[in-house]
């Protein structure tokens, strides 16, 4: 099965910074980006804490993440709004780094919502639906989690958390 083939290895386990890695996404994205009336808008808050995991399987999931917001937008043009941040919650549990990708498509209708995680479910003519699927799966197995919505202003969201690295 393809999802288990994706499956990531414990040697590729290291300690991340989410804002190198969201900035290497969009380097590898800026001229899909730059074709098309898309604004993109970055709040990448500083010093954010160190997530653990496999670099490569997230930066995957944020590119398959980002791909979906831009063909949401397309050809008419719009914004996609990437922001980073943290939650400290002191010695009383652990902390968590966020990651929240927006877009000002026509958002995602009710019936797809259920469904756009799950494999080989596509709205797109050429879609293969492997995807979100993807994403979802590589964010989970790098112990995220990730949400789909639409956004109170319209377009569509997604909500990605993790748990931060403690240091050993």
């Amino acid at each position: 099965e393809l999802f288990q083939f994706v499956e990531p290895t414990k040697q590729r386990q290291q300690r991340l910074d989410l804002n190198s890695i969201v900035s290497g996404v969009l380097q590898m994205m800026a001229g899909r980006l730059s074709s098309g009336d898309v604004k993109l808008i970055e709040h990448l808050t500083p010093g954010l804490p160190p997530i653990t995991g496999d670099a490569m399987l997230l930066q995957q999931a944020i590119l398959n993440i980002l791909e979906n917001a831009r063909d949401a937008v397309l050809p008419a043009g719009g914004a996609i709004t990437i922001v980073t941040d943290y939650e400290s919650n002191g010695s009383h549990g652990s902390d968590k780094v966020f990651l929240e990708v927006s877009d000002t498509g026509p958002g995602i209708p009710p019936d797809t919502l259920r469904k756009i995680f799950e494999p080989f479910f596509t709205t797109k003519p050429k879609g293969t639906g492997l995807g979100l699927a993807l994403a979802k799966k590589f964010i989970e197995a790098n112990d995220g989690s990730v949400k789909a919505g639409n956004a109170p202003g319209g377009g569509a969201v997604f909500h990605v958390t993790f748990e931060t690295s403690r240091p050993a």
